[in-house]
This record gives structure tokens, sequence and C-alpha cells, in this order.
């Protein structure tokens, strides 16, 4: 059984040596520049890079802890390790028999050491790597961690949620005025149809007027004016040929007034049709708003709407055309609006 002191020597060989030996330079022992290709050891880098890591990575570990079996053998291969680069380093082919043999043998010990060297580090780097890791520490801060992610996560749920009832509230919003957008699209043009037949019926106004004040005229001229004729001077086939002719002058005239008229009538008739539909559609969503949530009042509304868009109206510029009925459901109407 060894003594403490025995393991205490071993641990402060290794903290000493170890330092040292990871500060060397691999690339140092191949020795190329001095010894050319051909006796140069860079074949070996490799096999010489992998041992100085493995001993870096040991200096860096604390070996307190560590007993005496686990540290006198990796003292013990540790100096064969110093002892190898000491030899790669003072090699010298011309003090050599065979410094082929030789040169081959120390890059093959390299190669094969270090299954050797791993077997004694490997075990001491894996207690001491545990030893340095406080696992307690680790599983606070992974709770701490985790309750971090969970309530980033609720707090993502929430502003999902609300972000979600906010582009509801924006949807609803957006087809409610794409309602009220479309009904004032059709509004306009009804609008346009008014207007229209507006200037239309007024052009044919004038012409009734014009076609009237002809009939006066001609009345002035030809019973009043210079084309008075006085029947006694006349003979009977005179007679007839004068009344004839001023019968189908009159006739001419009478029946233009009668045409234009009735045109001045049909676009004012149109005007008044499509100003009241324009009326209907501007003023369709007021009722519709005012209506709440009683679907019954709204469908009412709807068919009003639709009867004064589609169903015939008496505007008293049209023959044949009279006043429609009131529907039933404007009876509805006024009795739900008196029960509420």
């Amino acid at each position: 059984m060894a003594t403490l002191e025995q393991e205490n020597t071993a641990r402060n060989f290794l903290k000493t040596e170890l330092p040292k030996f990871s500060q060397l330079n691999p690339k140092d022992f191949t020795r190329d520049s001095e010894l050319g290709t051909q006796f140069g050891f860079s074949e070996g880098l490799p096999y010489f890079e992998r041992i100085v890591n493995l001993y870096r990575e040991l200096a860096q570990a604390d070996l307190s802890g560590v007993p005496f079996s686990a540290l006198d053998p990796l003292a013990k291969i540790f100096v064969e390790a110093i002892k190898l680069f000491q030899k790669i380093k003072e090699f010298d082919p011309k003090k050599s028999a065979n410094p082929n043999a030789d040169r081959e043998a120390l890059i093959n010990t390299a190669r094969d050491q270090y299954d050797t060297h791993f077997q004694r580090v490997s075990p001491v780097l894996s207690y001491a790597g545990r030893k340095g890791t406080n696992f307690e520490d680790y599983e606070r801060k992974a709770k701490i961690a985790v309750e971090a992610v969970d309530k980033l996560s609720l707090e993502i749920a929430e502003k999902g949620r609300a972000v979600e009832a906010s582009a509801e509230k924006i949807l609803h919003k957006l087809q409610e005025e794409a309602a009220k957008l479309g009904a004032g699209q059709h509004s306009i043009n009804f609008k346009l149809q008014s207007d229209e037949h507006k200037r239309i019926s007024f052009v044919w106004l004038l012409f009734t007027w014009l076609s009237v004040a002809l009939g006066a005229y001609l009345v002035w001229y030809f019973f009043l004016g210079p084309q008075k004729v006085t029947l006694e001077n006349l003979t009977a086939g005179q007679a007839i040929y004068l009344v004839a002719s001023r019968i189908m002058l009159f006739s001419v005239i009478s029946f233009l007034i009668y045409w234009t008229a009735k045109n001045h009538g049909a676009h004012q008739h149109n005007y008044v049709i499509n100003k009241h539909r324009q009326n209907a559609l501007a003023t369709f969503q007021t009722f519709i708003e005012a209506a709440g949530s009683d679907q019954s009042v709204k469908n009412a509304v709807l068919l009003q709407a639709g009867q004064a868009i589609y169903g015939q109206q008496c505007t008293g510029y049209s023959d044949g055309i009279s006043s429609p009925a009131a529907p039933v459901n404007l009876i509805e109407v006024v009795k739900n609006a008196a029960e509420r």
C-alpha cells in the first residue's frame, strides 16, 4: 500500500512536467529542415500530435483525489513519452549504424504507444472532468431554462390568441366595410343612370316647348296673321284645299308635341326610378345597423330594399303603372318594432 507521500510525489511530478510537455510543438520534431526528407520525421507528425494533445488535456485537469494506483502508471507512461520525444529530438543519422531502421522504429513507437497512453490518461480525465462538473448546478440551470421556455411559450400563446382575435376583428370590420363599399358602388351606378336620364329629359323638355311655341306661332300665322283667309272670297275647291292642308300641318305639329312630351316623360320616369334606387341603396346600411342583431328585421329591410330596386314604381310620368301594394313584411317590421 503506497503512502500519502508517494502519492503526492507522483502528483507533483505530473503537475510540474505536464505543463512543460504541453508546450511542445509537434511540428518541431519533424526536423525535415535539419535531416532532409530522407531522415526527417514528417511521417510521424500525426502520431506526435495525438500524444501531445492528449497530455495537454491532462495538464488542465485537477489531479487532486486521484489515487497512487492511477498516478504511478500514469507517471511512468508519461516518462516514456518524454523519453520518446527526447530521442526524436537527439536523433543523428551519422551516429547510427542503420539510421533508416532507427528512424522507422521511433515513428512506430510513437504510433504504437498511443494506445497505452490513452488507457492510462482517459480514466483520470474522466474522473477529473466528472469531479469538476457541478451536476446540481446544471440541473438547477436546466430547470430555470425549462421554466423560462414554458413562460415564454405561454406568453407567445397569449400573444397569438390576442393577434388572432385582433385579426378576426379586423377581418370582420373589413367585411363590413366591403359590404358598405359594394352597396355604395351600386348606388353610384344608379346615380349615373339617373343623372343621364335627367339630362336627356331636359333636352326633350326643350324640344317640347319649342314644338308648342311652333304650334302657337303657326296658329297665329295661318288664322290671325298674314295667311289669314276669308272663306267668302274662295271657291269650294279652294276652301277644301286650305282646310285640308292646315289640318295636315297641325296634325304633324300635334304629333311632334305629343312625341317630344312622351320622350320627356319616359326619361323623367327613368330618372325618378333610378334616383329612388340610389336612395334605397344609400340608406340600406343605416337601416341594417339600426336593426342590431334582429335577423327578422334585417330580412324585412332587405326585402324592402330589393323591392325598391327591382319592383315597379309609380312615378306619375308613365301610363298604366299603378302603385304597388304594400307587402306583408312591412307590417311585420312595424309589428316587431312595436313589440320591442
